[in-house]
């Protein structure tokens, strides 16, 4: 849990921003709920994955947004 802000509520802003809607986002969360995953994904969020993770999959998934980005980019 962050303090001040949610997570959700820091997605929505900065998929909201002009400057920063294009960053890819993804959420490493302990909720692990369908609804806390659907939440996130409306949110936003490019990605979501729950905790506990295994390091290569957070590291592959970086890597296929940031190909997605790249391939985008290049269209």
């Amino acid at each position: 849990m962050m303090p001040k802000v949610s997570g959700l509520e820091l997605v929505t802003a900065l998929k909201a921003d002009a400057t920063t809607s294009d960053i890819p986002i993804i959420l490493l969360s302990a909720k692990a709920q369908n609804a806390d995953v659907r939440s996130g994904l409306d949110a936003g969020a490019d990605d979501y994955i729950t905790k506990p993770f295994e390091p290569l999959d957070l590291v592959d998934r970086v890597n296929r947004l940031l190909e997605a980005r790249a391939s985008k980019r290049s269209s």
